[in-house]
């Protein structure tokens, strides 16, 4: 798996104002400066049925726990995981997953990131 270079390209976008910038590299994990903090998550391992959704799900994963107050870790790493969802069915929504269902996943890519 390759590691993604993005210091240089989040420092960039950082340097410009906003405190959260998140870059996504699909099946590779993503990358996010927040608060001056460098983090980097792998994608978790899924079948790829259909790619589309999976950049809105991680949008929303992301969003949803960042307004239940949750830190940058588990924001980022539920964001993943509901990529993931997305990307396992055809079509844009279907595969949304229910907490539980990110809660699975979310041992699987724990598993991973050890």
């Amino acid at each position: 798996m390759r590691t993604l270079k993005t210091s240089a390209p989040c420092s960039i976008a950082w340097a410009l104002g906003p405190s959260e910038v998140i870059l996504k590299d699909g099946p590779r994990g993503c990358a996010a400066l927040i608060d001056g903090v460098d983090f980097r998550l792998p994608a978790v391992s899924v079948f790829v049925v259909d790619p589309v959704g999976a950049g809105d799900a991680f949008a929303a994963g992301y969003l949803a726990e960042r307004l239940a107050g949750e830190p940058p870790e588990v924001r980022l790493r539920t964001a993943i995981m509901a990529g993931g969802f997305a990307v396992s069915v055809p079509g844009d929504c279907e595969g949304l997953p229910r907490r539980d269902e990110l809660i699975a996943l979310g041992r699987q890519l724990e598993d991973a990131i050890r």
